[in-house]
Formats: C-alpha cells, structure tokens, sequence
C-alpha cells in the first residue's frame, strides 16, 4: 500500500512475559534498532528515531538493518526453541550444555546470513545471549511461553527460517534443523 520506499524495519530487544491476558512485564529494557525496508526509505529512519528516544525508547539508527534483523533472528533462535523444549527459562539454559548450543546456532546463522551477503558479528551475539542468560535469569522464552498456554509457536519464522535459508544456499544448519524439529513434535503432541 505504502511502497518499501516509505516503510521503516527493526527491532525491538525488551524481554517481556505475559503476565495476564492484557498484562506484560518486562525484566528491563534494551533497545530498538530501525532502518529503511529499501535504501529509499532510510532517510526516514533517523526523525522517527527521535520520536521514539523524545517517547523513553532507546533507539538506534542501523546503517545496515537487514545485519541488525539478523542478529536478533541469531539471538533468539539461540534460546528460544532450547527453553521451550526443556521447558526452563534463561537460567536453565546458563550451564556448558545450553551454552554450546546457543553457541552453534549462532555460527549457523552467521554462516546462512554471510551466504547471503550479510555480515553479523558473531561474537557479540554470543555475548547478548551470555548477558540474557546471567541479567535475565528468569525471563521465559516467548515459545515456551506459547507452549504453556498451548499456543502455536514461532519456531517457522526462527529456527526453521533459518534452516530453510540454509537448505537454500546449500549451507548445513544441523542445529537450526533439529531444534526445529522437536518444537515440531512438541506442538503435533499438544494438539492431540
């Protein structure tokens, strides 16, 4: 309707729970990275991150959105699907096991997002989700989240994303894959 010349992205790093049906509770804030859909449209970004910061919101100007949508499809993909399958939140995932897998999905990211000419630092993703699993402890994944009230997850749009993109390129996601996989049978066992 509007044309991506007139369309803004972003992201949003606030982890929240649902604490009733109209009711969130957020375990701090982070920020908000946003930037043109289109190269057309990145001269808007920089007035509406001032609306947003005059509004409280910490909000940065990416130069580079699609490396920034990334990097937070790289980080929630890294605990997401792993606290909905063992059903713990952030601190149960802060040990050697979870760690290693948050660590290999974010290689597997970095690696489909490079074949695809976009450049993300993989270290300070793996950062942000060592900072999640230490400040935001008892912050529960918004899939296990879904899964706790029986919700349809966004696992398609994350983990499964990924590896669909990485089947794409020809780039081994074997991780992305198998996490996929098992918040698949998850939600196929929830349904019957």
């Amino acid at each position: 309707t509007f044309g991506g010349e007139q369309v803004l992205m972003g992201t949003a790093h606030v982890p929240a729970d649902l604490t009733g049906p109209s009711s969130v509770m957020t375990h701090g804030f982070g920020h908000l990275d946003i930037g043109g859909f289109t190269p057309a449209a990145q001269p808007f970004a920089p007035s509406v991150a001032a609306l947003l910061q005059s509004a409280g919101f910490d909000t940065h100007v990416a130069s580079d959105i699609n490396a920034a949508v990334w990097e937070k499809v790289a980080f929630n993909a890294a605990l997401n699907a792993s606290g909905m399958i063992c059903q713990v939140p952030n601190a149960g995932l802060d040990n050697e096991s979870g760690r290693r897998i948050a660590e290999k999905v974010v290689d597997e990211t970095t690696a489909v997002a490079a074949a695809k000419g976009i450049t993300i630092d993989r270290d300070r993703i793996v950062a942000t989700v060592g900072s999640a699993l230490r400040e935001h402890a008892h912050h529960k994944a918004s899939m296990l989240q879904d899964r706790e009230h029986k919700r349809q997850t966004e696992i398609e749009t994350i983990n499964g994303a990924i590896a669909r993109e990485g089947a794409r390129l020809g780039v081994p996601t074997p991780v992305c894959d198998t996490l996929s996989d098992l918040v698949r049978i998850i939600e196929l066992a929830s349904r019957n």
